[in-house]
């Protein structure tokens, strides 16, 4: 008989309560014995890997790339890269899966006609031609690789003889974020990386702190404020009112020089390096940049007449340019209130002169 109260029939409601709570119970005992396939996610692990983009040329820098992988039903010992080959060591008492997602950017080969056979496969030394499955998306070649016991994995691809450029897969930007890994942009300053070089994430904008020269990455409508605001400076130009252009590769600061008992602004734009100092030195009646040139590049000065000229008459004169005591070419572009002056150098460039021929 079934309890009625308030009209409602509290039998009904219990018995369907415990039918619940029993289908509970038994899906639980279900899932604690098939784990594999209804517990959590196993996740995945990071691997760092440098991206060696060998006999590029120009030449290209190094990237750091995202490496995911994982093992199911087992344990990884050891992960590692080397020579762009990917190594697990992995162990397992009964069959279990080896998975790895490897960067489709990632400069895996120098092979220009890449077959579709992708990487090769070894497993302690034996060459695996079934025993995995392996899907190609717009970011990743990821394989699911099956084994038990104690096993050395290897993943690799079939290279040309040395002198022939590596490279990866042209991807979709959307798949930056998740295949390259970015230190924060301070990090990369710090780590000696120069400002023309400084990577950001997708979606952000670099701007240079106008206080002390250092790097940050912040919305495009963030930037604009900042440089309002004279918190940063521009970091992209069109032609200014000397002629020259600027554009986002190259950084664009301003030091302050003493002259007498005044100060001039120098603006400067520099590819390829940094400027440690720049002086005025009354005895040669020049301007003396010291610079620390990590790659062949440029400097461009914009220097105010009012600071370092050079005339006959009323007549512009040519600056004389020394690097490192060497005379160089140099090119310029002028207006009544400034000359400006773009120099190229070489690696390892330290001292840039620029000397007036008639004392201002």
């Amino acid at each position: 008989m079934w309890i009625n109260f308030n009209g409602v029939d509290m039998g009904k409601k219990i018995y369907s309560l415990l039918i619940l709570l029993g289908c509970t119970a038994v899906f639980s005992l279900f899932i604690q014995s098939n784990g594999s396939t209804f517990a959590e996610e196993i996740p995945w692990h990071t691997y760092i890997a440098v991206g060696d983009y060998g006999y590029s040329d120009p030449p290209k820098p190094n990237e750091f790339f995202i490496i995911k992988y994982r093992t199911i039903n087992g344990s990884t010992n050891a992960f590692n890269v080397e020579d762009r080959t990917f190594i697990a060591k992995v162990n397992s008492e009964k069959s279990a899966l080896f998975e790895i997602k490897i960067p489709r950017n990632y400069p895996y080969t120098n092979i220009y006609e890449v077959p579709e056979d992708f990487f090769g496969i070894n497993s302690n030394g034996i060459i695996l031609n079934s025993g995995y499955e392996v899907k190609k998306t717009e970011c990743f070649f990821s394989y699911s690789i099956q084994f038990t016991g104690n096993q050395t994995i290897q993943l690799y691809y079939t290279q040309y003889p040395a002198g022939i450029p590596f490279h990866g897969d042209d991807i979709p930007q959307s798949c930056m974020t998740e295949t390259i890994f970015l230190d924060p942009p301070l990090k990369q300053f710090k780590s000696g990386i120069t400002t023309d070089k400084i990577t950001c994430k997708e979606g952000l904008d670099l701007v240079i702190k106008s206080s002390d020269g250092s790097p940050a990455c912040v919305k495009p409508e963030t930037k604009i404020k900042l440089i309002e605001r004279g918190y940063a400076i521009q970091t992209e130009f069109s032609v200014n009112n000397t002629g020259v252009g600027y554009n986002d590769s190259i950084t664009h600061l301003v030091f302050e020089v003493a002259k007498d008992d005044l100060t001039f602004d120098v603006s400067y734009a520099i590819k390829e390096g940094t400027v440690d100092d720049m002086v005025f030195s009354n005895n040669t009646n020049s301007l003396l940049v010291t610079i620390n040139s990590i790659e062949q590049g440029s400097l461009t000065l914009n220097i105010t007449r009012d600071l370092i000229d050079a005339k006959i008459g009323n007549n512009d004169d040519s600056f004389i340019v020394l690097i490192d005591g060497y005379e160089v070419a140099y090119t310029e572009a002028t207006n009544d209130f400034e000359r400006t002056l773009t120099i190229k150098f070489e690696e390892g460039a330290r001292i840039i002169q620029v000397i007036a021929t008639v004392p201002t």
